[in-house]
């Protein structure tokens, strides 16, 4: 029995050590930092603008961005020199007219029309909704770690990519469709019940008739 107090004792004495040193250990431990944003704007200005948004594409895609190990002298890969992730994201490209103040209507009294010279459609924007993006997948390098640039860079070129892809989809041609029929309509219906009321609506571009058939088109919308 007189063995077995030491031990006791011994015992007793590591546990309230060690508790003793957890619990300083735990007090003395930081809590997590908040974190904290703060921005601050550097310049602005008020510009008008007189944009004409007519026609929108919706797109999403995933994004596997890479960067490789770097190579010494071109041959040597060295480890943990490269990094990886992968991300989703919703975006929208949209066309229309940038500056509607270009588009013009003349009243041609003797050929009894009006003709409304509109200019080109373009791409306005394509632009990813920054709160749509979701990261999957990363990898943790120590050495070379992911930075804001790499997000922005790959962002970027996916939203340069899907104007290409709303062009070939058809985005341009839609949203000329939106503006013919749109000036068309606006147009009839202002002299609508005027002394006016049955004059042509005649659509130009560069000078010049859209197509044939703008005028019979034109005479349905008015019957």
């Amino acid at each position: 029995m007189r063995r077995l107090i030491p031990f006791s004792a011994g015992l007793l004495l590591a546990v309230l050590v060690f508790g003793g040193a957890l619990f300083v250990m735990t007090q003395d431990r930081e809590p997590e930092a908040e974190q904290v944003v703060k921005s601050q704007h550097l310049e602005f200005s008020l510009e008008p603008i007189a944009e004409l948004a007519l026609e929108e594409y919706n797109y999403s895609g995933v994004v596997v961005h890479t960067n490789e190990n770097h190579r010494l002298f071109n041959l040597l890969s060295i480890p943990l020199t490269g990094n990886r992730f992968l991300f989703y994201y919703q975006g929208a490209a949209k066309a229309g007219v940038k500056d509607a103040s270009q588009i013009n209507v003349e009243r041609l009294d003797d050929e009894q029309k009006f003709v409304v010279d509109v200019p080109e459609v373009e791409v306005l924007s394509s632009q990813i909704d920054a709160s749509s993006v979701e990261i999957y997948d990363q990898s943790n390098n120590p050495i070379r770690q992911h930075n804001i640039q790499d997000v922005m860079t790959a962002l970027a070129g996916e939203e340069a990519k899907a104007s290409d892809k709303a062009i070939a989809a058809g985005l341009l041609i839609e949203a000329q469709k939106q503006l013919d029929e749109l000036l068309t309509v606006q147009v009839q219906s202002v002299v609508e019940n005027s002394e006016w009321d049955d004059y042509e609506v005649e659509i130009q571009r560069d000078g010049e008739p859209v197509a044939e058939e703008s005028g019979a088109d034109s005479a349905q919308a008015k019957s």
